[in-house]
């Protein structure tokens, strides 16, 4: 529910012209996947997580998106991170967090059935992990021991490397959040 609330807020509170009219666009809410690039394939069935509200906000050409990166790589609930750029039809594109401390490369991609689909490389600077609370997530949320190790090694990659991948559907039949 907080973190509903939280990227709720964000998407509510900012408003500005689209097309001259000064408003604020609806925001999509739609789950996504976020994934670590690892380099041990060993490795790789662990180390995606699930983002149950990504919001895409999308006004003309200027678009925003929201998440909260998954728990299970900083400790904490709380890293909210909000990028914004421009991004065409299809194609590459770049979002940026408005103090630079992210950047995120992204693709968008039409599919022949008009359920295209975004990807952003993200990474991130200067990212705070609580690494005792991130050793409680894990226990709690992993207590088989050979998916905790896995996750836990996940984790520690994240740490010395920061990036991630955010995808999700570009459905425009999912409806907004007014």
């Amino acid at each position: 529910m907080k973190i509903f609330v939280i990227v709720s807020l964000f998407f509510c509170a900012a408003s500005y012209a689209c097309d001259g009219i000064p408003e604020t666009p609806p925001t999509r809410f739609i789950e996504g996947d976020y994934s670590v690039p690892v380099s041990e394939s060993e490795l790789i069935p662990f180390a995606s997580y699930p983002v149950a509200r990504v919001g895409w906000r999308q006004c003309s050409e200027e678009v925003s998106l929201g998440y909260h990166l998954p728990q299970e790589l900083t400790g904490s609930a709380d890293h909210l991170i909000i990028l914004k750029g421009r991004a065409p039809a299809a194609g590459n594109f770049e979002l940026r967090s408005d103090n630079g401390r992210h950047r995120g490369d992204c693709t968008r991609s039409p599919s022949e059935d008009g359920l295209g689909r975004v990807s952003c490389r993200i990474r991130y600077r200067e990212l705070n992990t609580d690494t005792a609370q991130l050793a409680r997530v894990l226990v709690d949320e992993f207590p088989e021991p050979t998916e905790l190790r896995a996750r836990a090694r996940v984790s520690r990659a994240f740490m010395g490397d920061p990036v991630g991948i955010l995808s999700f559907a570009d459905d425009p039949d999912i409806p907004a959040d007014l």
